[in-house]
């Protein structure tokens, strides 16, 4: 008979005292993989191991799991196999007295001990800690819908216009001025009016440019940028520091979590003294792309998202996220012939209404407005029934999704392009008038240094000949030409970039993104987590369950199943195992399985994706 040792802190112990009952149970109902657990929840452990413990508590270690192993040394070739490698929870409804002592055991990288550690931390402390940094965020640029100010967008228009005047009036004063100084290039009076009046075109121009941007930040307002964070990034962060590692097949590389916003800073580079708030560039102050939530938290939510669950591998170090019916590990355990002619039907699991559905946000009126995609509805009936008043489809299914969608922006509004084809035209015509300024500027600067020459040469002559001329002559400064950028680039490609009614808004916003974060043509819906995650639980979801009580089970056996529900009956065909609870001391095990089964055809599926309408 094999034998079973016992350890504590790495140190062989004398078994506890009710270890004959012990079992090890793999489960994997529900799709969920809890690795191997033990079915003695409460170990009694008596004499020395008493001091043993006792001695880990007073050393001040009561908060820490104290290390608790049990190997099966094999009776025919003395292979020793780890069944069980966790610790004991003393903080878990420990018992004392004078006699023994009751405590609990878990298993090393369980689902539970993920449950007990991922609740314990959130991406705030990770970003504190540094295992969270600026580089892991991607800036999402993002677009007011909203119109701010139409008062003070009023004054600015009027005010627009007025100068808009004054430049057609300017300029066909210098155009009079510009014909007069060709036909006589010594006229100095003409010259120097055709000089004041530049500057005051100058002048005029960069009023017109100032007040035109004024209106553009109370009509539409510049691209503004948040930060986001990545899905797999959150997973890989909250693994380092459990110090394990993360894999998915289920995770998209380009879905982002865009956080809440609550308090928005106010634009410290708003010149024109606006309460205009966010970042015009991406760093412009310090912002954050971690969501507020703890990391179990967050595997909670993906759970919900993804249909998913997670996978833990104690042996790797490594946590999987994946589908609720993933398995890649192909069966090798077969089960041996148990007679047993009784079964059930997951009848019981038949869901006639499937409802998915992403939150609204009532600050962010495109949750609402642009509704479709955020729900989608499966419903199931008989196609055929012979009395519809006894059908008994039932079973509802919601997946809240803890999620808002974000909207992209696929079109200039009517402003904006009204904007837009405003602005090109002044383009249109400030470009050449500019340039022909500048022309012209160009050649009364070559006016100016040939005067400021000859004076230089008076002044020379005058000092080589010893005359006095008694005239300080000035040094005539140049006139600097005028810089000019398009003002139809303030608009820029907005197509793909983020719609925000507001600066702040009060739900998590799901995000597929392109790499300079805009994004992509199709976005996560309800429809598409429906298509891609839970239609299984529609389609090809019919099994027959059976239970069976005194499996012949080894060691060996066991060692098969643990980390793979996949196995095959005696005749080859392939079953699922649901649970193994296995007895190293009876060698017997106790194991549910499902087999697909197709027991109704009779059904009809109705899709509906509301509009919101």
């Amino acid at each position: 008979m094999n034998q079973l040792n016992f350890y504590l802190q790495n140190n062989q112990i004398n078994p506890p005292k009710n270890w004959t009952e012990i079992g090890i149970e793999c489960n994997f109902q529900d799709g969920e993989f809890k690795s191997q657990q033990v079915t003695i929840n409460d170990w009694d452990f008596v004499r020395e191991n008493i001091d043993v413990i006792q001695a880990w508590i007073s050393a001040g270690y009561i908060f820490e799991g104290m290390p608790f192993r049990i190997e099966e040394v094999q009776e025919t070739n003395g292979n020793v196999i780890t069944i069980f490698d966790g610790f004991l929870d003393l903080t878990e409804m420990t018992k004392f007295d004078e006699y023994g002592i009751v405590a609990k055991s878990k298993q090393r990288y369980s689902i539970d001990w993920l449950n007990d550690t991922a609740a314990g931390f959130g991406f705030e402390f990770l970003a504190s800690e540094g295992i969270i940094t600026n580089a892991d965020y991607i800036d999402i640029p993002y677009i007011i819908s909203a119109i701010p100010n139409y008062k003070e967008s009023a004054m600015a228009i009027v005010s627009l216009t007025l100068v808009g005047n004054q430049l057609i009036d300017s300029i066909y004063t210098i155009s009079e001025y510009i014909a007069s100084v060709a036909s006589d290039p010594l006229m100095w009076g003409q010259i120097l009016a055709l000089v004041v009046r530049l500057i005051s075109f100058l002048l005029l121009v960069v009023s017109a440019i100032l007040l035109i941007k004024q209106v553009f930040e109370l009509l539409i307002q510049r691209v503004k940028y948040h930060k986001g964070i990545s899905l797999r990034t959150l997973f890989e962060k909250g693994c380092q520091f459990l110090n394990l590692t993360f894999d998915s097949s289920v995770v998209p590389d380009d879905w982002y979590i865009l956080p809440k916003k609550y308090v928005i800073p106010k634009n410290p580079s708003n010149f024109f003294g606006f309460n205009i708030l966010g970042a015009f560039t991406p760093d412009e102050f310090t912002q954050y792309g971690y969501p507020k939530e703890s990391f179990s938290e967050f595997i909670i939510k993906m759970k919900d998202l993804f249909n998913g669950k997670v996978l833990m591998n104690e042996s790797l170090g490594n946590l999987r996220f994946e589908r609720r019916d993933f398995s890649t590990t192909p069966a090798t355990y077969i089960m041996p012939p148990v007679e047993n002619t009784s079964y059930e039907l997951n009848t019981n699991e038949f869901i006639s209404n499937l409802l998915i559905e992403f939150n609204t946000d009532v600050s962010e009126s495109n949750t609402i407005t642009q509704y479709l995609g955020t729900g989608y509805q499966i419903t199931q009936r008989p196609i055929n029934s012979i009395n519809p008043e006894n059908i008994l489809m039932k079973g509802l299914r919601m997946v809240d999704v803890q999620y808002a969608l974000g909207k992209r922006k696929t079109e200039l509004t009517t402003v904006e392009e009204i904007f837009k084809a405003v602005l090109d035209t002044i383009d249109f015509v400030l470009v050449p008038l500019i340039q022909a300024v500048n022309a012209t500027i160009s050649v009364i600067n070559d006016v100016i240094n040939f005067i400021n020459d000859f004076f230089d040469f008076l002044d020379s002559v005058a000092g080589f000949t010893g005359i006095d001329l008694g005239i300080n002559f000035p040094t005539i400064p140049e006139i600097k030409k005028i810089v000019y950028e398009p003002l139809g680039d303030i608009i820029g490609n907005r197509i793909g970039m983020l719609l925000l009614e507001n600066d702040h808004f009060m739900q998590d916003k799901l995000l597929r993104l392109t790499s300079d974060g805009k994004l992509t043509e199709i976005q996560p819906s309800a429809k598409l987590l429906y298509d891609n995650y839970y239609n299984i639980e529609i389609l090809n979801n019919q099994w027959k369950l059976q239970n069976f009580e005194t499996v012949p089970f080894t060691t060996s056996d066991y060692l098969q199943v643990k980390d793979n529900p996949n196995a095959f009956d005696i005749n080859g065909m392939p079953i699922k195992l649901e649970s193994v609870i296995y007895s190293p001391w009876n060698k017997i095990a106790s194991v549910k399985t499902r087999v697909q089964y197709t027991y109704s055809t009779n059904i009809q599926r109705i899709a509906n994706e509301p509009t919101g309408e």
